[in-house]
């Protein structure tokens, strides 16, 4: 398989990037950033609908599982609008199907949902997931105690919000996308390069939609360096826990980063 055979997500990725250019300059009620995500939202959205018509939905367990996953995000939105709720379950759902219909034809896919016959088995990936989750929880106390107060409390609510990152981020946002480029590959990553694109793929696109803000209010440089920071900090090891443990593993460190931001330095909204 030729590299080439990736040319479709990279040139989405193109139109991606040039909306989040042209994104900065447009005036709005709600923010650049939030603009960005209900791109990534819409991205996601059409390469769910792509491997659904390619690869068919999964097994009705797996369906099962997907419905769960949606149920799952939707809680963390039951303060929020209905649209909201309704947008989240329906993102995540169809991310879900997309993801386990792929793995279902490529069996042999480096990334799975979960490794039951793994080291450790799933009491593993949970250790993994938690591990990875307070030591970047612990990082991410230390990046933010310099620009925000503490606002310290344990609730509910705030587990449930974490549930959004935990879940639809990791799934619609970067599991989907290696499922994609997987696809593309009719399952052989033969390549460095297309071993880097699959990556790629998994971690910028996410990492781009939080920064518009930093980009608008302090430059082109400062952004970049945020970028990468992002992406070296916490986008790297939640795909590196994708590919070398499983999906449960990342949806469980993620949610706990948040999970810890959250109680102490509130919600985002």
């Amino acid at each position: 398989m030729k590299g080439k055979s990736l040319r479709g997500i990279w040139i989405m990725f193109v139109v991606f990037v040039v909306i989040f250019i042209l994104n900065m300059s447009v005036v709005w009620d709600i923010n650049a950033t939030q603009r960005m995500w209900l791109v990534m939202d819409v991205w996601s959205l059409v390469l769910s609908i792509i491997l659904l018509f390619r690869h068919r939905l999964p097994s009705a367990k797996q369906i099962c599982i997907s419905l769960i996953l949606g149920g799952l995000v939707s809680l963390s939105y039951l303060q929020g609008s209905a649209y909201s709720i309704i947008s989240s379950f329906l993102i995540t759902v169809m991310a879900a199907l997309a993801v386990f219909s792929t793995f279902a034809v490529y069996r042999e896919s480096p990334v799975q949902f979960l490794r039951r016959n793994g080291k450790g088995g799933v009491t593993g990936s949970i250790i993994w997931g938690l591990l990875f989750g307070l030591a970047l929880g612990a990082v991410n106390v230390g990046l933010m105690l310099s620009n925000n107060e503490l606002n310290v409390q344990v609730s509910l609510s705030r587990f449930l919000v974490s549930l959004n990152p935990a879940v639809l981020e990791e799934i619609a946002m970067r599991t989907l996308f290696f499922a994609f480029c997987y696809s593309l590959l009719q399952g052989r990553i033969s390549t460095k390069g297309q071993r880097f694109t699959c990556w790629f793929m998994m971690v910028i696109p996410h990492v781009l939609i939080h920064t518009p803000e930093a980009f608008m209010s302090k430059g082109v440089i400062s952004g970049l360096v945020v970028v990468i920071l992002t992406t070296v900090i916490f986008g790297l090891p939640f795909a590196y826990l994708q590919w070398k443990r499983d999906v449960t593993s990342a949806m469980i460190a993620h949610g706990v980063v948040d999970f810890i931001r959250f109680c102490l330095f509130g919600l985002p909204f």
